[in-house]
């Protein structure tokens, strides 16, 4: 009797950058939405983009919280990136990467 093994396998999606960011329209003054595409890299050296949408919001003592979403249903691949992704906007926020979003006509 044989038995054959079945590889599994498994592409890790490592987080690259975020591009086509661009600043949504809303009316609340200490929120701010954006949508982009989060670019990953598959551990076969493949590219992949995806529609996200991020939000940063600031509370009165001025410290700012994000929440970041997947414009698709998330999946695995997807979710382990979501610390990475959240992480470099913040990173972005704090050095003022996206405050030339703000001055530029939103969209809706």
């Amino acid at each position: 009797m044989t038995a054959t093994a079945s590889k599994i396998i498994i592409l890790a999606m490592k987080f690259l950058e975020i591009i086509n960011i661009m600043k949504k329209d809303i009316p609340i003054h200490y929120r701010r939405e954006f949508t982009g595409k989060a670019v990953f890299i598959t551990n076969d050296m493949k590219k992949q983009s995806h529609d996200i949408h991020f939000i940063i919001e600031y509370s009165h003592a001025g410290t700012f919280d994000v929440r970041v979403h997947y414009a698709h249903k998330e999946d695995g691949l997807h979710t382990h990136a979501l610390p990475a992704l959240k992480e470099h906007i913040i990173h972005l926020e704090k050095k003022g990467a996206l405050k030339r979003f703000y001055d530029k006509p939103a969209h809706g």
